[in-house]
């Protein structure tokens, strides 16, 4: 088996391994060809395993071009070594020569234990050629299941793991089902065709969409249509009358209506005109409106569902402190004795 082997990178920062083979347990027997074996299945035919770009799922395509996911949220351990759980299915042993005193293929074994909880749970085996391959696999894939940023995102990154989610499901011709995209959004049938019309996609129940088509413009422009925001129009209509709010308007809005009045002028001071550009040319879809310091109602839209705008501090996320030492190094507070 050949293996791609990346350097050591930041832990959100997804790797690809090739050709890892699996064994079938846990996994949906209708997205897969195998073969029936006493208690399982198995899967003769080696599989890929992937993580997308932004780290949202973890991945592979088996043999009928069919791609299961698995969604990196859903992780709770990675498992390798002795720790693994090993194949009990005699083929798959067989395989792999298990059973062989000399056999190495424990230390290259990874599982990924995955469930919406701690108690049904999925197990899913794979294995690699070099022990140091999966332990990093291992290692990266639960700093992103447990990272704290991720999990306390702002809308826009949720948006995108959907667009991620319908780009991954290709079919064998390596287009997206649009049926896939009515089952994401089942609640109105009639909104989705309506949405999909106006980012120029196809939208009959047995079409399909070409990957090239289905960009991140025209995936917002689908959302958009999809979800319309009045009271964030509302908001808009209030500083500007035109079709376009101008940068005076806009720090206007930055500084008195989201800026929580309460903070310390110098601990937090107002936003510079700087940071305002800098604002309308990462947020403003339209290059010409960007370039005349104007921002487009969409454009407004998008800031509000970025991270600047997000609940959670992404900033303060990052601090911790060091909960690995004996209790005595810390300091309890508490409105009774501890015993």
């Amino acid at each position: 088996m050949s293996i791609r082997e990346t350097s050591p990178t930041n832990s959100c920062r997804p790797r690809r391994i090739r050709n890892l083979r699996t064994g079938g347990e846990g996994l949906p027997r209708q997205r897969r060809q195998v073969h029936k074996v006493v208690g399982g299945f198995y899967e003769d035919k080696p599989v890929t395993m992937k993580m997308d770009a932004k780290g949202f799922y973890i991945y592979w395509i088996n043999q009928s071009k069919e791609t299961t996911l698995l969604d990196v949220a859903t992780i709770r351990d990675t498992r390798v070594g002795k720790y693994a759980k090993i194949p009990k299915h005699p083929k798959v042993r067989n395989v792999f020569n298990m059973d062989f005193p000399d056999s190495n293929h424990l230390a290259k074994t990874l599982t990924i234990v995955s469930g919406m909880d701690t108690v049904n749970l999925t197990y899913h085996n794979f294995f690699a050629s070099k022990e140091k391959v999966v332990q990093n696999w291992a290692n990266d894939i639960l700093a992103i299941a447990y990272n704290a940023a991720r999990n306390n995102s702002c809308r826009q990154v949720f948006l995108d793991k959907i667009y991620a989610c319908l780009s991954l499901q290709t079919n064998k011709d390596g287009k997206i089902p649009v049926k896939r995209v009515y089952k994401m959004f089942p609640a109105d049938k009639k909104r989705v065709e309506g949405a999909l019309a106006a980012a120029h996609l196809p939208k009959g129940k047995y079409d399909s969409i070409k990957t090239e088509a289905f960009t991140e413009a025209a995936f917002r422009t689908f959302i958009t249509h999809l979800c319309p925001r009045p009271d964030i129009y509302e908001i808009f209509t209030s500083y500007s009358n035109k079709p376009t709010m101008t940068k005076e308007n806009f720090t206007k809005f930055l500084n008195e209506k989201q800026r929580d009045s309460r903070l310390n002028e110098e601990l937090f001071p107002r936003l510079r005109q700087d940071q305002i550009k800098a604002l309308i040319d990462k947020y403003e879809p339209v290059s010409s409106n960007a370039n005349r310091g104007l921002m487009s109602p969409e454009g407004f839209l998008f800031y509000l569902m970025g991270p600047e705008t997000s609940v959670v501090v992404q900033d303060r996320l990052a601090k911790s402190q060091d909960m690995t030492q004996p209790l005595p190094h810390y300091f309890i507070k508490s409105s009774t004795t501890l015993t």
